[in-house]
């Protein structure tokens, strides 16, 4: 059995992640709505508190 693996380069596909993205977020925000990201965490974890914590230091586009 083959496998047909190929290498993908992963800035090339998150750069064009991010521009359908930034594409969406302008038509919502044209439409008068504001997005926004949510979390829920459930329980008393101190490392997924830390990892909220810095995702939330990340930068906006």
């Amino acid at each position: 059995m083959q496998f047909g693996h190929k290498v993908i380069n992963g800035r090339d596909a998150a750069d064009k992640m991010l521009s359908v993205l930034k594409e969406e977020v302008d038509s919502i925000r044209a439409r008068g709505w504001q997005p926004s990201l949510a979390s829920i965490t459930v329980g008393d974890v101190d490392e997924v508190s830390s990892m909220f914590a810095t995702k939330n230091d990340s930068p906006r586009e």
